[in-house]
């Protein structure tokens, strides 16, 4: 450091080494804090999926129609069966899901219930890591998870 009177300052050398300290500091700790954030969004997402699945129940009753849920790989969309659609839901970066209804489709009628019970699975980074169960006989949509 060059100092002259009572003047201080600092180098450009010393700057240098400081943000070279800086930047492998947060080399290490980004990747590290990453985990848990990516646990809270995958939470957050099947938090939606499930409710999500309860307000389509919910809406065939009242407007007394159907309405469809078309899963794919990557989201979903719920429609009432005259096509309208009433919402899409794009999966986060990372996050797959899978279901074993016909084609991917599930239908709630008129009524509310579902017309076939089954599970949507959610995966992250290839993983599964919950489940949603959605039953005929009680016609609850429930989520399970699988790994933390």
């Amino acid at each position: 450091m060059i100092q002259s009177g009572n003047e201080r300052g600092v180098t450009l050398l010393e700057w240098v080494v400081a943000l070279a300290v800086l930047g492998i500091v947060l080399s290490v700790a980004l990747p590290a804090a990453q985990g848990p954030l990516a646990a809270t969004e995958r939470r957050a997402f099947l938090r939606a999926v499930v409710g999500d699945l309860q307000r389509a129940q919910s809406e065939a009753f009242a407007r007394a129609e159907a309405v469809t849920v078309h899963v794919g790989p990557t989201g979903y969309a719920v429609a009432l069966a005259s096509g309208m659609r009433l919402r899409e839901r794009a999966a986060p970066p990372g996050i797959r899901l899978a279901s074993n209804f016909p084609n991917g489709v599930l239908r709630f009628g008129p009524d509310g219930r579902i017309q076939q019970g089954g599970s949507i699975w959610i995966e992250a980074d290839g993983t599964p890591y919950a489940r949603v169960i959605l039953q005929v006989v009680s016609g609850r949509v429930r989520a399970e998870l699988l790994a933390p």
